[in-house]
């Protein structure tokens, strides 16, 4: 649900090394964050929600996918909460995000929502950790499925076994079938 396109900040000009070499341009920001996107393969779904009976992946599984990624090119998402609105149990919150990458400086922000539901106070914690899952799995494009990654030998770190019992589905009962 990003509502603006992000405006980089542009990376610093080529610099002269003290031999007299020029050092080569750094990484844009943006090419940054594609290897990243590129890194992850997918999320499993291991958290299970007994009350609406889905599965679901959890927001440490999706940060835990993202953190290191973004730290090995020094890359920063510093989170802002621009309006928090209260309707009975509901929470919304609008934010914003501001991804810096710490080697040039460059930066760009992007607006985000999220909505938490809670009857004590936990409503806007809730909103926070949505609107934070939900920005990693669609700025990164990161599938989420019953086995999307562990299938994948090529990102190993990323493998999570999904151990959550599952309620196999009623057996077929012929009905709708042509008795020909």
């Amino acid at each position: 649900m990003a509502t603006d396109t992000p405006t980089p900040t542009p990376a610093p000009a080529l610099k002269r090394a003290r031999n007299g070499k020029t050092q080569p341009k750094p990484k844009s920001l943006v090419t940054k964050l594609t290897e990243v996107q590129a890194s992850i393969s997918g999320v499993v779904k291991t958290g299970y929600n007994d009350f609406q009976k889905y599965s679901y992946a959890e927001e440490a599984a999706i940060v835990s996918a993202c953190r290191d990624e973004l730290a090995k090119r020094s890359i920063m998402i510093i989170p802002s909460i621009e309006r928090v609105a209260h309707e009975g149990t509901l929470t919304t919150i609008e934010t914003s995000y501001t991804f810096v990458d710490g080697e040039t400086g460059e930066q760009f922000t992007t607006k985000w929502a999220g909505t938490g539901s809670d009857k004590q106070d936990k409503g806007l914690f809730k909103a926070i950790t949505g609107s934070q899952k939900y920005l990693l799995l669609k700025t990164f494009l990161i599938p989420t499925g019953e086995n999307g990654v562990a299938d994948d030998p090529e990102h190993p770190a990323r493998q999570v076994v999904d151990e959550t019992p599952r309620t196999p589905p009623p057996a077929p009962t012929g009905e709708g079938r042509d008795a020909s």
